[in-house]
């Protein structure tokens, strides 16, 4: 049973509300629970949903990844402690050995976790008089298929796409509460003035950032999801804006206050954007060592027994084959013997 109980979701899906949310939630066994209440809810009762499924598996990862960092700082400064292993999840507050498990599951194989969870309440004894709790059930059955056909599909989301779906994301919510509509929304925002646009004075290092933000998020571009071409644009306006600091130099409100209204925007843009890329990649790095972790699984014991109805089911087959033919020959053996067949 979950530690929380949140019901059957039958809400809407909203990526950037539901990924707000799920940052409320602090205890990571109920941030784990919360996951399965929204992410299997996709698609139950005709819902709709903002964002694919792959959105939201991605976005629940990395989300647990920020918990368990969050909780690995606060650990180590109330325990005078340097460093430990992200992995070590009972120092986080994880002391259930089933939790510790799934979590550790989640984070490297986040399908396969969600298949299982899917599989628990599909398993479940219910009341088969309440049509909600058997509609659940259903599509519970449903989405163990769907998350099995996709386990591969989801892999290369994460080497592809996800990162950069994230990156906007996540650049959105810094700066506009997650209410700009698209990336192109929010590079709209940070036009320049009438005159500034009328006289052509947006400068080359602006545009060559721009650009680079565009290229980083086209999928059909070289420069797709290319952290260091994207910081290498960002840095050049920085500079350009700055001439007198260096890459090193940290760049401080007092600064801002040089710049007029467009200026202050766009550099804040930046720093958003190095701050974004720095996020995404310390969230990458919590990640990695549950990459390496071998997980006990339910479904391992699943392919296991599967194997073995393999096997069973064909020596049923064999013996099935050998009992025919016993057949043939009991219902043959009066027959006289042709001189040719001999």
């Amino acid at each position: 049973m979950p530690k929380k109980d949140f019901g059957i979701n039958y809400f809407n899906i909203k990526l950037n509300e539901y990924y707000s949310s799920l940052q409320w939630e602090k205890p990571l066994d109920q941030k784990m629970d919360y996951i399965a209440h929204v992410v299997l809810s996709y698609g139950f009762n005709d819902k709709k949903a903002d964002c694919s499924l792959e959105d939201l598996i991605y976005f629940s990862k990395k989300q647990m990844a920020e918990g368990i960092d969050d909780k690995k700082v606060g650990y180590e400064y109330n325990n005078n402690v340097d460093d430990f292993d992200h992995t070590d999840l009972e120092k986080v507050g994880v002391n259930d050995k089933e939790y510790d498990k799934r979590i550790k599951l989640f984070l490297k194989e986040p399908v396969k976790c969600l298949e299982e969870i899917a599989q628990e309440y599909a398993n479940k004894e219910i009341d088969e008089t309440d049509q909600e709790q058997v509609k659940w059930k259903e599509h519970c059955s449903k989405m163990v298929e769907k998350l099995n056909q996709m386990k591969d599909s989801y892999k290369d989301y994460e080497t592809n796409k996800g990162k950069t779906k994230f990156f906007v994301e996540r650049l959105n919510a810094k700066m506009y509460y997650g209410k700009a509509k698209s990336l192109d929304d929010i590079i709209d925002k940070h036009k320049g003035g009438f005159f500034e646009r009328f006289f052509r004075r947006t400068s080359n290092e602006y545009k060559n950032y721009v650009k680079a933000l565009k290229n980083y998020n086209d999928e059909n571009n070289k420069d797709f999801g290319n952290d260091e071409k994207l910081k290498e644009a960002t840095i050049a306006y920085l500079l350009h804006k700055f001439p007198n600091k260096t890459v090193n130099d940290e760049i401080k409100g007092d600064d801002l206050q040089t710049l007029d209204d467009t200026s202050r925007k766009r550099v804040n843009f930046c720093l958003d954007t190095l701050s974004t890329i720095s996020y995404n990649k310390k969230l990458d790095k919590v990640i990695e060592p549950f990459n390496n972790l071998s997980v006990p699984s339910e479904s391992l014991i699943d392919d296991k027994q599967s194997e073995f109805q393999k096997e069973l089911s064909e020596k049923v087959e064999d013996i099935k084959k050998d009992d025919n033919l016993i057949e043939d020959v009991n219902e043959n053996k009066d027959e006289p013997i042709k001189e040719n067949e001999v």
